[in-house]
Formats: structure tokens, sequence, C-alpha cells
């Protein structure tokens, strides 16, 4: 940037806003929470943005984020190739150059010591899956040991943040949740013939896709067992050695979908199925719910905390991702149970979630505009 250009940009940002919050945005969770937060500025806030490449998510956040005052930087593209070092120094400097008084990171990169003192580093935290095995992220972890401010998408996000990172003098960590848009995610009518398991999102190693499938390919093996298809959305294509494992069974896979098409899918389907060892939240576990779909779910404390009473409401069985016998028990219950009206289900999900992204967007709010 020109030493004029930078000049402007300065000046444009202390024009008028006397707060100032610059905002990495990343994936569409904290992006749609980002717009809601935003209904609490006021005439003294500004918002600038760093976008990493045009997006549909960025484009739609941009337009629809309420704040008197956006303005948008670019920054440059980022990924596990990138220079972390270089671009935490050119964070830095944009920061310091908009006169930002708090970072908000909803990637795994922030500004480093070049950063102003004054300025508050708020990070929203989805998971600890890459610490819990070890991946070597080591910049998310230098961006969360930095933070002054944590805000976790679940209590188990949290909870598992304090046992890997500990209590921190002078960070503060809130639990909020994910958010579910109910005017959405809604119980649709049921096509003719339209019943299936569903699967939503990756299928690889701890997402323990490779125990369904051998489970139901062990199924559909047996002349007197149930024979399910299984629908696959997102999660990328389907590989040989996917194929492999669920050979003789009837899979449909049907990529990206809009949210629309992902609620009909999953009214119309008996059941999702989702067995992670490891997860920060699982907004699959709440759109379905609130769409009236059974649950299978690996039983791990996360998935406890999302559906909540709704267990009590029947409709949901926890297993043992690692059981081929505990799944292929709660497919076939799911499927004799199939047609009910899980009303249960979709009250608890509208409780719990019908706020749509309010909670976490209150959280990310107060995070920005806490006083130390």
């Amino acid at each position: 940037m020109s030493e004029r250009a930078s000049q402007r940009v300065v000046h444009w940002a202390r024009r008028k806003a006397r707060f100032r919050a610059v905002v990495q945005l990343g994936t569409l969770s904290p992006s749609l929470a980002l717009t809601q937060s935003s209904q609490g500025a006021n005439d003294d806030t500004c918002f600038v943005l760093v976008e990493r490449g045009r997006s549909a998510v960025f484009d739609g956040v941009k337009s629809a984020i309420s704040a008197p005052h956006v303005k948008v930087v670019t920054a440059p593209l980022y990924n596990s190739n990138a220079d972390f070092e270089r671009d935490e120094a050119w964070l830095s400097t944009a920061v310091n150059d908009n006169g930002g008084d708090v970072f908000v990171s909803t990637q795994h990169t922030m500004p480093n010591a070049l950063l102003s003192p004054t300025v508050k580093t708020v990070v929203l935290l989805h998971d600890l899956t890459p610490e819990i095995y070890e991946w070597g992220w080591l910049v998310k972890k230098r961006v969360v040991e930095r933070a002054t401010e944590i805000v976790g998408v679940s209590e188990t996000t949290i909870e598992k943040y304090y046992e890997h990172y500990g209590k921190r003098e002078g960070v503060r960590a809130v639990a909020s949740r994910n958010g579910v848009d109910t005017s959405v995610f809604y119980r649709r009518e049921r096509g003719e013939g339209e019943q299936f398991l569903i699967v939503v999102g990756n299928r690889g190693g701890y997402k323990s896709g490779h125990t369904l499938f051998l489970t139901l390919k062990a199924m559909c093996a047996k002349s007197d067992s149930i024979c399910p298809e299984l629908v696959l959305v997102g999660g990328g294509d389907v590989t040989a050695e996917e194929r492999e494992r669920f050979a003789g069974v009837s899979v449909r896979q049907v990529g990206n979908v809009s949210d629309e098409s992902l609620a009909g899918l999953y009214s119309n389907a008996f059941a999702l199925v989702f067995l992670s060892l490891d997860e920060g939240f699982g907004l699959p576990v709440a759109e379905a719910m609130a769409c009236g779909c059974q649950l299978i779910l690996s039983d791990i404390s996360v998935f406890r905390e999302v559906v909540g009473r709704g267990y009590a409401a029947g409709g949901v069985q926890f297993v043992n991702p690692g059981s081929m016998d505990e799944i292929s028990a709660a497919i076939i219950t799911a499927a004799s149970e199939r047609g009910q009206q899980r009303g249960g289900l979709v009250a608890e999900s509208r409780a719990r979630f019908g706020a749509g992204w309010e909670v976490l967007s209150g959280h990310l709010w107060e995070a920005l505009r806490r006083k130390e």
C-alpha cells in the first residue's frame, strides 16, 4: 500500500468511528454470527473486513452487515503453505493503519508483536480436534495463545480449551453455541418413497465414515437384513477406497446443496448418521433436529450437549462409533420407526436454536465491546 493510500485509509477509519473492529472472515458460521452481531452497532462503530479472495460468504456478509461504517481491505491469500510470519506482520500493519481497537480471528491467523498493545484480540474457537489428534497446527496454537478473548461454539469446546491451554490470567473464555435458521430448517412433507440414511460433510479419518460403510456393506450382504440407501451430502468426491468399503450398498452422492435442499433431505431421511470421534459442535445435528429427522450419533459429550432434552423425546440413539453391531442395531431401530412424527425433537430444537445465530452473535458482540 502506498503512503498516500495508507493515509487515506487511516483518515477514513478515524473520521467518525471511535470504535473500530477489524474482522478476518473465515467459515460460514462466524460470518453469520458477525452479520447478526453488527445489529448492535451504532454510529461510533466501524467494521474493517479483511477479504482473502472473493466468496459468496464474504459478499453476503458485506451486504448484510449493519454498521454505519464498513471498509474492506484485501489481504494476501492464505493456506497451509503460506509464509505465516509474513502474514502476521501484514495483519498487524492492517490493524494498526486502520486504527483498530479489536481484531477478530475466525481463521487460524493473528497479528504478531507489531500489533499495538492496546488492541484486543478475539478468537472464535470451533473445536480442539487438531490439538487432540496432535496434527501439529502450530499456527492455530499461536493464535489461541495470543488471544485476549475466546468465544467457543459450545461448552464442550471451552472445556477442551481449558484442558489443552489451561486457565490463563487476563484471558476470558465464553461458551456460546451455533445457531439454526428455523425459517429454512423446518420439517417438510415427506416425498413418496424417499426413505434413506443421510451423512453430511466429511467422512474420512475421525469422522468414522469407513465404519458406517463397512456396517452397511455387511447389512446388505445378509438376506434377512435391511439394506437402506445412503445419501452423501458434501464431503468431496467418493474415493476408490470408499467404493470398495460400501460395495453392494445403494449410495447417492448429491454434493454441495442449498440450505433449502438440505432441509428437504433431512425431512425425507429416516435418520442422520454422524459418527465423529470429536466435534466442536456438530451443526448438522441441530439442523436435522429442526427438521424432525431421527439421529444416530456417536456417544460424545458435545452431541449430548447439542441434543439436550431432545434425547428424552425419542428418535435419538447414541452409539459407539467403532462398533458395527451398535450402528447396525441403531439403523434397524430407526428404520422400524420411520414415518413417526418427531414433534418432541422439533420442539427441543426450536427451544434451543430458535433464536438462530443471536446467541453466538450476542457473545461475539460482547467480546468486541467489552472493556478490559
